[in-house]
């Protein structure tokens, strides 16, 4: 099987030889300088609604720069020069900020308690919801409050959305531009930081760049149809990127797979029960996509002109892996499909970008794939099965009865064993169930399970948002006035939203 890798260009990319050239004098003019430094270098990707897709730099002969202690504990770098900018950068928690990576940033000042805070905008521009990241190289406070020092780069992105605004900010610092490898991308927006690449390529979209990525993700569909299938003709067939274009996009929650191969069109449906989104699990019971029951998982395999009325069929999404912007990255699924109600299969392979799902459709290496194989841990390529029930001979405890359970619980000569077995089985089921029940946990009540829940005593019947915090939990997290009435409960309203008011008493509670 041909598994070809996906060819695409990313941002950064169909940017770089215009922007590389100017970071290279910059940086090399920043760094070949003996005293500290004061600026703001931008580096904004197409499509970024703060940067406006440009690359620029502000400096102290351009405007007046002011940095200080903000009520977070963190840093504020507020820039005028004709156009105004604001760098707003805190740690989680109100700890001061020092040097060291921050992760997992969100809009400052309406960050969780429990994430770091960023927040860039100017010109007019602004985000109302971001992400993003930053890494804090030095800062010095003065009693002041005041920073006499200050060097952190950033990467923020708007909205949920992919395209990012890169940036470097120092106030009197010698702190050079990182570029480890020397390829002309600081190292904030290097998808391989380590190693020069300075066409920053990203063949499989998944943040690694080919210099420096173990596994490039395969992207192909293979069908293997029985006799008497009327989708797949009773053929094998494989499709990869050199026969057409193959497409993820999102529908219903689930995964809609299409390939373009000129005369040659294909639809594939992966769609899980109605008002859940798809993740990784095995989905049975399927019924035809979008005619299935609330209740049930909808599938659809159709193309060339051939399609079913009504079908049934089960899937198993190994991986999946969305974008920031909520598009398909990485993809691969395995699939069984009757047409009518019949009992011939149209059995499926499809990875798109798939990293760690690869080569496992094949377990046994007997050339039958594991969706298809009665035995797929045991190697048996003739798929001898003698009593017609679920499992090859070669797996099936009982080869001559259909009836495991019956043939298992009816054995004279070997009950003891058959006994042990069966508790075995179900000791095993039962630490499977054990195991499930304490990553569902939820200790107070409030619909967000513990390993995401922000606030874990939320008085039950409260309203809480998606980090399982009630308003009243939310309100007297903000530890003052101008934090407090500037508060946006679950991040749904406008930029001047009041969700919370300060009391005479010192205390933030909702409204």
């Amino acid at each position: 099987m041909n598994n070809n890798n996906l060819a695409k260009t990313s941002f950064r990319s169909r940017v770089i030889q215009y922007t590389r050239i100017l970071f290279l004098l910059f940086s090399g003019a920043m760094s070949g300088m003996a005293s500290a430094d004061t600026f703001i270098f931008f580096d904004s990707d197409a499509g970024d609604y703060i940067g406006n897709g440009v690359t620029q730099t502000l400096t102290d002969s351009s405007g007046i720069f002011a940095a200080s202690k903000n009520y977070d504990n963190g840093v504020t770098v507020n820039y005028n020069g004709g156009s105004y900018w604001t760098l707003d950068f805190a740690a989680a928690g109100n700890q001061l900020l020092s040097p060291g990576a921050y992760e997992g940033a969100t809009r400052f000042p309406f960050q969780s308690p429990l994430a770091a805070g960023l927040s860039v905008y100017g010109a007019g521009r602004g985000c109302n919801t971001l992400t993003g990241r930053f890494y804090v190289h030095e800062v010095t406070y003065e009693a002041d409050n005041s920073i006499s020092a200050f060097a952190a780069d950033f990467e923020q992105h708007c909205e949920g959305g992919v395209p990012a605004l890169y940036g470097v900010v120092r106030v009197n610092s010698s702190v050079p531009i990182p570029d480890s490898d020397g390829d002309g991308v600081m190292d904030i927006a290097d998808n391989c930081p380590a190693i020069a690449n300075p066409d920053q390529t990203d063949t499989d979209g998944d943040g690694l760049g080919n210099s420096c990525d173990p596994v490039q993700g395969s992207t192909f569909i293979f069908f293997d149809s029985e006799p008497g299938d009327y989708i797949g003709g009773g053929q094998q067939r494989t499709f990869t990127l050199d026969d057409g274009t193959i497409t993820a996009s999102r529908s219903s929650g689930g995964v809609s797979m299409r390939f373009n191969g000129g005369s040659n069109w294909w639809y594939l449906d992966f769609v899980p029960p109605a008002g859940q989104e798809l993740k990784v699990d095995s989905y049975e019971d399927a019924a035809r996509y979008p005619f299935q029951s609330p209740t049930q998982p909808g599938l659809d395999v159709s193309g060339s002109g051939r399609g079913c009325n009504t079908l049934s069929g089960r899937f198993d999404v190994l991986e999946l892996q969305l974008n920031p912007d909520g598009s398909v990255r990485n993809f691969a699924v395995d699939f069984e499909q009757h047409c009518e109600g019949g009992d011939p299969a149209l059995f499926g392979v499809v990875r798109f970008n798939s990293e760690t799902a690869l080569n496992n459709f094949d377990m046994d290496g007997d050339g039958i794939i594991n969706v298809a194989d009665n035995c797929p841990e045991d190697h048996n390529p003739l798929q001898a099965n003698v009593d017609g029930d679920e499992f090859g001979d070669v797996c099936d405890p009982f080869p001559s009865d259909e009836n495991n359970l019956g043939a298992c619980l009816g054995v004279v000569g070997d009950q003891s064993s058959s006994i042990d077995r069966l508790t075995d089985d179900l000791g095993q089921l039962q630490n499977q169930l054990d195991i499930l029940n304490d990553r569902l946990a939820d200790s107070d009540g409030d619909g967000t399970i513990d390993s995401y829940d922000t606030c874990g005593a939320t008085i039950a019947g409260e309203s809480t948002d998606h980090s399982g915090c009630s308003a009243s939990q939310y309100c007297a997290s903000m530890a003052n006035r101008r934090l407090c009435e500037n508060a946006d409960w679950n991040n749904d309203e406008p930029v001047n939203a009041r969700d919370c008011r300060w009391t005479g008493r010192a205390s933030c509670i909702p409204r």
